[in-house]
């Protein structure tokens, strides 16, 4: 939820600790749609069925953000075409990588 360009937790401690509660309660909020996307990843290990390993989303997040992860190891699989396209469309309706990342375009 950090890069170089653009640290909001950092942010986000230093009003908390400034006792600047509404502004650091703003900007928690402001954070819900990556804790979304990241809660959802990591949903895959309380599944009844068997737990699966958020592995490959969180390396194809690190790629997106520019800090190249490289491909999962057997017997992980990486995601599909179809699964990096949907998560690349969470990660842009979130509106933070283009703040984290300026210019980013998501990338298969």
């Amino acid at each position: 939820m950090q890069s170089p360009h653009h640290q909001p937790i950092q942010q986000y401690w230093e009003l908390a600790r400034a006792g600047r509660g509404a502004e650091a309660a703003r900007l928690f909020y402001e954070f819900q749609p990556l804790r979304a996307i990241w809660t959802e990843i990591y949903q895959v290990l309380w599944n009844k069925d068997g737990a699966l390993h958020p592995l490959p989303f969180i390396k194809h997040w690190m790629d997106q953000m520019g800090m190249r992860a490289g491909p999962v190891r057997p017997p992980m699989t990486n995601l599909t075409s179809a699964e990096k396209a949907r998560f690349n469309e969470r990660l842009d309706a979130s509106g933070w990588m283009n703040r984290l990342v300026p210019g980013w375009r998501a990338s298969t």
